[in-house]
C-alpha cells in the first residue's frame, strides 16, 4: 500500500498536508525571489530578526556578522553576580530559569577549552539542529527500511527548511530542544509505559516552564497521576535548580519573577513587529480591527486594546482555564486530535509575549498528521496506530476543524520572505497567534460537540 511518511494511502489528510506544503514552498519561493531581489528584503531579518545583533565579537566568535543572540545573551549572564533581576535600566531581562541555562552553562565549559566560544557554538547547533529534526527524521525512520527506498521528503517540508526551524537556528534559542520531549510526550500520550509522557513533560518544562501546561492533555485522558507527577516533578527540579545557584532559592526565583514581567514588556503587545503569536496579541488585535468601526463598534475595540496592554497576562490565563475546564469535565471523550493540538499550542498561545520560534510545536504537529503514530520505532513490541487526523470523524464540524488546522498549519511551517517595510518580519506571519488560537477554540468547541454527542473521533 502506497504511504506518506508512514500513512496509508487511504487516509487522506497526510496527502492534503503534503500538497498544501509542496505548494506553500513554491508560492514561497517565487515571493520570496521577488521581495529580494526587487524590493531588498533581506530573508534573515523577515524570516527572523536582524543578522548583526551584537551579543558578541562577530569575527572572531560568530559566523560573519552574527552571533546567533539567543545563544549570545545567555553568555553574558554566566559569572555575573547578578543572573537575573537585571531586567532594569536598559539591561535586558533573563527570562530563562536555572534549569533553561544549563546548555549556556555548558556551552560556557566547552567555550573555556581550546574550543572557544566559535568551537562550542557550532557543537551547540548540530546539538540544537537534531532537537529540530527529531519529528521529520521519525517519520523517515518509518517509512522503508531501507536508507534507498525512505522518503526523505520531511526533511525539507517540516524539517530545514521550514519557518520554525530557520528562526529556531538563527536565533540560537534553545527552546528548539524541547522538540523530541513534546514529540514523546504526544507519542506516549495513550500508551505504555506510563511513564513516558509525564518524563517528557518535565524534560521539556525543564528548558522552557510553560511546556508544563502539556499536563492538561494527561488530565484530558484520565491519566490524573501521571499529570500530578508532571507538575511535581516540573516544580521540585526548577526549585532544585534555582537552589544550588548562585544567589539563593528565594533570591534567583524573585529576580527570575522580575525579569519575567520585565520581558513580557520588552514588545508592545499591539505591535506585530517581531512576530508575536501569543493569544494576547491575538486579542489586540480583533480589538485594533473593530477600533476602526463606527461608534459604539470603535469604541469596543479601543476598550480590548487598552484593556490587553494593561493585562497582557489575561488572554492567556483565560485560555488556560478553557482548556484546563475542558480538559477536566469532558476527560477521556474529547477526540485525541484534538487534545494533542490544544496542548501543543497552549504553551505558546498563553504568553504574553511568544516570538515566532515558539512555533516549534507545529514541527511536531505536522510529522503525527504526515505520519503513524509508532511506538514500535521507539519501543520493540510496540504497535501500529493510525495517524492523528484518521478516524471515523468526517462530519461537517470536524472536517472543518482539520482543514482550518493544516492550512494554519502549513502557512507556520512554510517561510514567507514577505513584509510591509524593510524592518518589518514576514507579513504572512503577523496574525499567526490569532489563527492559532481559532484553531484551538474551534477544536475545543468540536471537540465538546462530539463528546455530548457520545463520538470519540
Amino acid at each position: 500500500m502506497p504511504t506518506i511518511g508512514n500513512a496509508p494511502r487511504q487516509d487522506p489528510w497526510p496527502w492534503r498536508l503534503r500538497a498544501l506544503l509542496i505548494f506553500g514552498f513554491v508560492i514561497a519561493a517565487v515571493v520570496g525571489w521577488a521581495s529580494v531581489s526587487y524590493f531588498h528584503r533581506d530573508p534573515a531579518t523577515v524570516e527572523s530578526f536582524t543578522p548583526v545583533d551584537g551579543w558578541c565579537d562577530a569575527p572572531t566568535q560568530g559566523l560573519g556578522v552574527h552571533c546567533f543572540g539567543d545563544f549570545g545573551f545567555p553568555r553574558t549572564l554566566l559569572g555575573e553576580p547578578d543572573t537575573w533581576g537585571v531586567g532594569h535600566d536598559g539591561h535586558a531581562p533573563n527570562p530563562y530559569t536555572a534549569l533553561g541555562m544549563v546548555p549556556h552553562l555548558v556551552t560556557k565549559v566547552l567555550a573555556d577549552t581550546d574550543l572557544g566560544v566559535r568551537g562550542s557554538l557550532l557543537i551547540y547547533l548540530l546539538v540544537l539542529a537534531a532537537a529540530l529534526l527529531a519529528p521529520a527524521l521519525w517519520i523517515i525512520m518509518g517509512t522503508a527500511r531501507t536508507w534507498r527506498t525512505r522518503d526523505w521528503l520531511p526533511l525539507l517540508l517540516i524539517g530545514v527548511a521550514s519557518g520554525p526551524f530557520l528562526m529556531t537556528m538563527d536565533r540560537g534559542n534553545s527552546i528548539g530542544f524541547a522538540v523530541p520531549f513534546l514529540l514523546l510526550f504526544c507519542l506516549f500520550l495513550r500508551d505504555e509505559p506510563g511513564w513516558v509522557a509525564p518524563a517528557a513533560v518535565i524534560a521539556a518544562a525543564s528548558i522552557r516552564p510553560q511546556f508544563v501546561l502539556l499536563a492538561l492533555g494527561l488530565v484530558a485522558v484520565r491519566r490524573w497521576r501521571a499529570a500530578l507527577y508532571a507538575a511535581i516533578g516540573t516544580v521540585a527540579l526548577n526549585a532544585l535548580a534555582f537552589a544550588v545557584w548562585p544567589g539563593g532559592l528565594v533570591g534567583n526565583i524573585r529576580g527570575w519573577l522580575s525579569d519575567l514581567n520585565a520581558f513580557q514588556s520588552t514588545t508592545d503587545v499591539a505591535s506585530d513587529n517581531p512576530i508575536n503569536i501569543s493569544a494576547a496579541h491575538a486579542v489586540s488585535s480583533v480589538g485594533a480591527w473593530l477600533s476602526h468601526g463606527p461608534g459604539v463598534i470603535g469604541s469596543f475595540g479601543e476598550g480590548i486594546q487598552s484593556f490587553v496592554h494593561d493585562h497582557v497576562a489575561v488572554p492567556g490565563l483565560i485560555l488556560i482555564a478553557v482548556v484546563a475546564v475542558v480538559a477536566v469535565v469532558f476527560r477521556g471523550r474529547i477526540a485525541p486530535a484534538v487534545i494533542i493540538v490544544s496542548v501543543l499550542a497552549l504553551p505558546a498561545l498563553a504568553q504574553g509575549v511568544a516570538y515566532g520560534y515558539g512555533l516549534i510545536f507545529a514541527l511536531v504537529l505536522a510529522s503525527l498528521i504526515l505520519g503513524q503514530a509508532r511506538p514500535a520505532i521507539l519501543r520493540p513490541g510496540g504497535h501500529r496506530s493510525a495517524a492523528l487526523f484518521a478516524g471515523n470523524d468526517e462530519s461537517g464540524g470536524m472536517v472543518a476543524w482539520k482543514w482550518t488546522t493544516l492550512c494554519v498549519l502549513a502557512l507556520s511551517l512554510v517561510p514567507f520572505i514577505v513584509s510591509t517595510d524593510l524592518a518589518s518580519q514576514s507579513a504572512v506571519k503577523e496574525q499567526l497567534g490569532l489563527a492559532w488560537l481559532i484553531v484551538v477554540v474551534f477544536g475545543l468547541v468540536v471537540g465538546v460537540r462530539y463528546a455530548k454527542r457520545g463520538d470519540l473521533a
